[in-house]
Formats: structure tokens, C-alpha cells, sequence
């Protein structure tokens, strides 16, 4: 307890049971657990190995091993394998294209809408634009809710705002920022919020709309994108 990853190496610099493995010791496992390869398999395989980790690709083919066995079952093939690998890879680019689409629609709104009633774009730099509204934390809760729920909730809108607002200040503080981001910042001018959605992170974005005060404006949004709520959006973001 409390040694750090290089005194833990030094202390155990042999203690893995498992070495390196060369391409043709790690195609030579398949055939040892069972799996036969034609010849045209076994250069494909190969192929395969030099692109991906062995340890993440043994993931794909772990369901055609024996019941508690490092075997292959009688029948599997590598054809099959590769099968469930290529669909894997499928679906993840897939998933990949529809979450980009969908940021660069969130990005797009966020700035069109939190912006069409502030033409400069610099209200999100204003403590006034967010939750916790600075006399929240001495009301009673409006909603009936718990004081001990309601300050769990102030406590979740101080903590967001402070991280957006550490990751804005990182934005503006880049030593090699993007040029869209430099051409305000050389001028020592404020950077307007369909500027900054393009600098800041998919979460950052999430963070924003947590804590954005004006709620028809995040609703606005969220009907844009097909969602019934604001909360809604933002258990889908979050």
C-alpha cells in the first residue's frame, strides 16, 4: 500500500506469469486451444494480429470456447470469428457517425438558440446565465422537495457551473489555441458562444445545458432534437 508504479516494478520486476509474445507465438495459441486454420486463415489471421491488441481481439472468439476451458468448441471456425469481429467494428463506426451527427446538431442549437436573444453571444459568461440562482440557497424549496434533496441539488448546479467555467478559462488560456479562438483572443475581445461550442467538449456542452438558467430556451432545444423535456435532453447528454 501507498507504492507508486515504478517502486511496485522494481519491487516485482518478474512477478506476471504471462511474457511478450511474437506474432507467430500468438497465431500458434489459436491452433494449441483447438481452432484449425486453412492457409488462407492462417495469413489473415496474421494480418489481423498486427492490427489489433491480441488481448482485445481473444474477446471476440471467448464465446466459442468450452464451458470453463480455454478450448475452442468442436465446430467453431475462423470464419465465424471474424465474423463477430467485423460486425463489431461495424456497429461501432455505426454508433460513431450517429453520435457526431448528433453533437454537431447540438452544437449547431446551442448557439443558435441561446444566442437569438443575445445578438453579442457573451451572456454564457455571465454568472447570471446559471443555476443556482444566487438567492436559491436560502429559499425553502418551491417544489415541496426535501431540504436535504434541495441542497443536493444546489450543491450538482455549483459544481457543474465551476468545471463549464474551468474548462472556458482553459479554452482562453490554450498556448496554441485554434485560430477561430485566436482571432479573439489576440484582440483581447470576448469570445462569442457560437465561437466557444466548437472549442469545448461534448461534456462541456452537457455541463452547460445542466445549468443554463433559461429553461424555454434549453426546452427549444430539446424539441429540436426530438426530445419531450429539458430534462429530458439532458439525462441523454449527461
Amino acid at each position: 500500500v501507498g507504492q507508486n508504479l515504478v517502486e511496485r516494478a522494481n519491487t516485482n520486476p518478474t512477478d506476471s506469469k504471462k511474457c511478450w509474445a511474437d506474432i507467430q507465438t500468438q497465431v500458434d495459441k489459436f491452433g494449441s486451444r483447438g481452432l484449425s486454420l486453412a492457409s488462407a486463415e492462417y495469413s489473415e489471421l496474421r494480418k489481423i494480429l498486427r492490427t489489433q491488441n491480441y488481448y482485445r481481439f481473444s474477446g471476440y472468439f471467448k464465446q466459442f470456447y468450452k464451458p470453463g476451458e480455454e478450448k475452442f468448441e468442436l465446430g467453431a471456425n475462423f470464419c465465424d470469428l471474424v465474423f463477430v469481429y467485423e460486425q463489431d467494428n461495424l456497429l461501432r463506426k455505426h454508433l460513431y457517425e450517429g453520435l457526431r451527427d448528433i453533437e454537431l446538431l447540438l452544437r449547431t442549437q446551442i448557439a443558435y438558440i441561446l444566442c437569438q436573444h443575445d445578438p453579442a453571444g457573451t451572456a454564457y459568461l455571465q454568472r447570471k446565465s446559471y443555476y443556482p440562482i444566487l438567492s436559491h440557497k436560502r429559499e425553502i424549496p418551491a417544489d415541496g422537495s426535501s431540504l436535504t434533496r434541495w441542497q443536493e441539488k444546489y450543491d450538482f448546479w455549483e459544481r457543474t457551473r465551476k468545471s463549464l467555467e474551468k474548462s472556458i478559462e482553459q479554452v482562453l488560456k490554450r498556448k496554441n489555441p485554434e485560430a477561430f479562438i485566436k482571432r479573439f483572443t489576440d484582440k483581447n475581445e470576448n469570445i462569442p458562444l457560437w465561437v466557444m461550442v466548437e472549442a469545448l467538449s461534448f461534456g462541456d456542452l452537457s455541463k452547460l445545458l445542466d445549468v443554463w438558467k433559461e429553461e424555454e430556451e434549453i426546452f427549444r432545444i430539446a424539441d429540436y432534437l426530438g426530445f419531450t423535456s429539458a430534462e429530458e435532453l439532458r439525462r441523454a447528454t449527461g
